[in-house]
């Protein structure tokens, strides 16, 4: 982990961070309600869906950085602006802000629309598994009218990581076998319902998304994520 906090989805399965969608900052000045948004006209779809339907994107972008803050680090520190991320880096360095609850994610985006990480697998321009912070192990994808949908532990995966000691269980919060995500009429997250591994005694688990905001190009930039365990705004900040 580096000093800023800055992580790469790949590392988060050694490191166990945990982590939700977010939104606001860096080139992202303005919200807007998504349906007053024109958006840029994106790449043709493929049947089985893109890299901006993977990353809940309306508009390519060369960078995403997210981190998320509870509402009661919120309450406890009302001086803070969690949109903007060089409040939150100060915050971290200076250790009002916990590490191991707020983290910075790094997306990086190829000038073909593909995820820079080789934690995502390709059929052509098609997402076909992937990994999601917090989560340990890798999902098969499953989509539905183009929008990635039902994500499935990939177990020869996730044997083989455990296997070589490249997984540990006991690093994360909370593990799933399968999870679905469903979306809204403009094909924005609503909520997660998924299935927990025994490890983590089993179970259905389920997170809502709610009270988005938008920047100029129809990109979300922050969000209120509902757990059972917690409740936060995730922010995101893009570089186009």
């Amino acid at each position: 982990m580096s000093k800023h906090h800055l992580c790469k989805k790949s590392s988060l399965l050694l490191l166990g961070c945990m982590t939700v969608f977010s939104a606001c900052g860096g080139n992202s000045s303005s919200t807007k309600p998504l349906d007053s948004i024109k958006t840029e006209e994106a790449a043709p779809h493929a049947a089985g869906g893109t890299t901006l339907e993977l990353y809940n994107l309306k508009a390519p972008v060369k960078e995403i950085k997210e981190w998320s803050i509870s509402i009661s680090d919120l309450a406890n520190n009302p001086g803070l602006n969690p949109a903007k991320l060089s409040e939150v880096e100060a915050a971290l360095r200076s250790e009002v802000l916990d590490e191991m609850e707020t983290r910075i994610y790094v997306y990086r985006f190829t000038p073909d629309l593909k995820a820079d990480d080789d934690d995502v697998s390709y059929s052509g321009d098609t997402p076909i598994k992937t990994t999601r912070a917090g989560f340990p192990g890798t999902f098969d994808i499953g989509y539905e009218n183009g929008l990635p949908t039902r994500f499935t532990l990939n177990e020869k995966d996730f044997q083989k990581s455990v296997d070589e000691g490249m997984l540990y269980l006991d690093a994360f919060e909370i593990g799933l076998e399968e999870y679905t995500i469903a979306y809204d009429s403009n094909g924005i997250p609503k909520s997660l319902s998924g299935k927990k591994m025994p490890f983590f005694e089993g179970g259905k688990y389920t997170e809502t998304y709610s009270d988005y905001k938008y920047d100029d190009k129809g990109n979300w930039v922050k969000r209120k994520v509902t757990t059972p365990y917690d409740t936060m705004y995730q922010f995101r900040s893009y570089t186009y």
